[in-house]
């Protein structure tokens, strides 16, 4: 641009998309960088309506005066003042805004785009989706401990020497799936269908994909364990009564036997739990006929508890095998009297249907851990041996109370 004195200029600069927090200006006159106040702010003027509030541009401006102007500058302190400076600075500002003014009226192209571009367009601006921590799973089920490399040891087993402990339990873990045993009798097709019936979809999900925590309360025996992000508190009691029940049923006819040596005589274990309970002030019965009462009927149904149970009782009332319903797992035998003793008043004997359930209600009931600190194996049993099976049991009924108040577990 051209003014009344001989001077050109050539500037160039940013626009609004360019947002810096301080003015970038350099100014050359007769390509010698120099400095002058009063030209910046001229041009800063010109972004003040352009720019939002808090921004600023970048300004390149060069300048070219004649060799009679150029002799008549003089220097004072560190900045450049020359002659004709407000005309020059009129002409650049003035110039700034007609080019300015052109920018703004000069056609625009909107381009609509649809939802799906936007979403894409939005996504590739915003990056990569942050995961929140709390949202992340960082437990896996398939994740093993050193303490679940060693073979959980009962109190029984401690005293026997190398010749008599199992091979199997020095090789390396197996499966413990338990496959259904094959039983024609309808009352237990009718039992194992009643189960399919009661399936619980969450819970069973819960159960297969956990991952164990740890034992929070001994007494109450609650155990923590985790699904997904969530954290569920479960009585690990009910928990187990329930997998040895179904255990029990589909071992039907096919159970493991539990040798006992030497075997212990039936009416003195039966003894022993009818001596430890009170007497109900209902019955006219005395202790020693209470215990002959059930010895008899264990007695008398012998050969079925052997063939259906593999509960072995001899001719001379010795009980000599018990069922074996998880491998690797061996029940408190401290708590042997109490099951026999409870076989012959809980279990019904009259129904097929019922008289089977009942007595494994009653062998489930047996084979839930008792307290932790009777047996210090018990927690390593626990985490290693009931919570994997119970993975594997594949049906989970609504058995609990807490399951039926809570309505996040009545989705099906």
């Amino acid at each position: 641009m051209k003014g009344e004195v001989s001077w050109s200029s050539e500037v160039y600069f940013t626009n609004v998309n360019y947002q810096a927090k301080k003015t970038i200006f350099l100014l050359f006159i007769n390509s010698r960088l120099v400095e002058s106040t009063r030209i910046k702010r001229a041009i800063e003027n010109v972004y003040t309506g352009i720019l939002p509030k808090g921004a600023s541009p970048f300004v390149y401006l060069r300048s070219a005066i004649c060799d009679t102007l150029q002799a008549k500058i003089a220097e004072k302190s560190h900045s450049r003042v020359f002659e004709y400076q407000t005309l020059l600075t009129g002409g650049i500002e003035s110039s700034s805004q007609r080019n300015d003014k052109k920018r703004k009226e000069a056609p625009t192209e909107t381009q609509t785009i649809n939802d799906e571009e936007r979403e894409e367009v939005s996504a590739s601006l915003s990056g990569p989706k942050k995961v929140y921590s709390h949202h992340k799973v960082r437990t896996s089920l398939q994740d093993r401990t050193l303490d679940s490399m060693f073979p959980v040891v009962n109190p029984s087993q401690i005293g026997k020497g190398p010749a008599e402990s199992n091979p199997q339990s020095q090789s390396l873990p197996r499966s413990r799936e338990v496959k259904e045993s094959e039983c024609f009798l309808t009352s237990v097709t009718t039992l194992r269908n009643r189960i399919l019936k009661g399936k619980h979809k969450l819970l069973t999900e819960i159960l297969e994909k956990h991952t164990f925590v740890g034992i929070v309360d001994v007494d109450r025996c609650l155990s923590l364990i985790q699904y997904s992000t969530k954290l569920y508190l479960v009585n690990h009691g009910a928990l187990a009564e329930e997998l040895f029940y179904q255990l029990g049923l589909r071992h039907f006819g096919d159970f493991s036997r539990l040798k006992l040596e030497p075997p212990p005589s039936l009416r003195e274990l039966v003894k022993i739990a009818v001596d430890a309970e009170e007497i109900s002030e209902e019955t006219s019965l005395s202790k020693p006929d209470i215990v002959d009462r059930i010895v008899k009927i264990l007695h008398s149904r012998r050969s079925m508890l052997s063939e259906y149970f593999s509960l072995t009782i001899s001719e001379d009332g010795l009980v000599q095998s018990l069922p074996l319903i998880l491998r690797d797992y061996t029940p408190n035998l401290d708590k042997l009297p109490l099951f026999l003793m409870r076989l012959g008043p809980q279990v019904n004997w009259t129904s097929e249907t019922e008289c089977f359930e009942s007595f494994l209600r009653e062998l489930a009931y047996f084979y839930v851990p008792g307290p932790i600190s009777s047996d210090p194996s018990i927690p390593t049993a626990i985490q290693h041996i009931l919570f994997p099976a119970m993975r594997l049991c594949r049906t989970c009924t609504r058995f609990s109370k807490d399951a039926d108040e809570d309505p996040r577990m009545n989705k099906d």
